[in-house]
């Protein structure tokens, strides 16, 4: 068999007619999501993630509150008499 006969029998239209037709539309792999760096993919593989993130703001500006008002607690200005006491 030589390939111009292969061919010939490829493209006969006994062939042709059981052979699938050729599909042209593919669907494409959509890229994956990097959870580290991507905020909605962390939210679709864990849903909690979103009110732990607003607990530990809230968390942390509490905590930088109470440091501020017991910084400024100790920070109290002096009088004149507390500042010269041998005067």
């Amino acid at each position: 068999m030589s390939n111009v006969d292969l061919g010939k029998i490829i493209n006969s239209d006994e062939v042709q007619s059981v052979v699938k037709p050729l599909n042209k539309e593919f669907k494409r792999r959509e890229k994956r999501k990097n959870p580290l760096k991507n905020v909605a993919a962390v939210l679709k593989l864990n849903p909690y993630f979103g009110t732990a993130r607003k607990m530990a703001t809230l968390a942390e500006a509490a905590r930088i509150k109470a440091r501020k008002e017991k910084l400024d607690s100790k920070r109290t200005k002096l009088s004149p008499v507390q500042i010269f006491p041998f005067h």
